[in-house]
């Protein structure tokens, strides 16, 4: 087994809280910056395709997760991982959601 596939044997249960967390931490980043230090400069299209990203980045995470929780050799610990992990993608998902909704919703220069 080489070292990358033995890298993704072990982090695949795990997949849909890391790609939750990318696709959240770097969507709210990345809007944040663009809405409260250029406030004037943003418009509703990035945000939005911002957003789309990141939901993109959490749904294939969650995706990978819930692919694995399927499968029946997998033991149950690693099942148990994935399950949870799945369900951590759609609730960084619906956070991510209402943000990009919100972003929409905001004027800009708010605060």
């Amino acid at each position: 087994m080489t070292r990358w596939s033995r890298l993704k044997v072990l982090w695949w249960p795990w997949a849909g809280l890391v790609g939750a967390f990318a696709g959240w931490s770097l969507t709210h980043q990345i809007g944040s910056n663009s809405a409260f230090d250029k406030c004037h400069a943003t418009a509703a299209l990035p945000m939005l395709l911002l957003g789309l990203l990141g939901l993109g980045v959490i749904a294939g995470g969650g995706y990978a997760s819930f692919s694995l929780s399927r499968r029946e050799h997998e033991s149950g610990t690693r099942r148990f991982i994935a399950l949870v992990c799945t369900m951590m993608a759609c609730v960084f998902g619906m956070a991510l959601l209402w943000q990009t909704i919100s972003s929409l919703i905001i004027p800009r220069c708010y605060a």
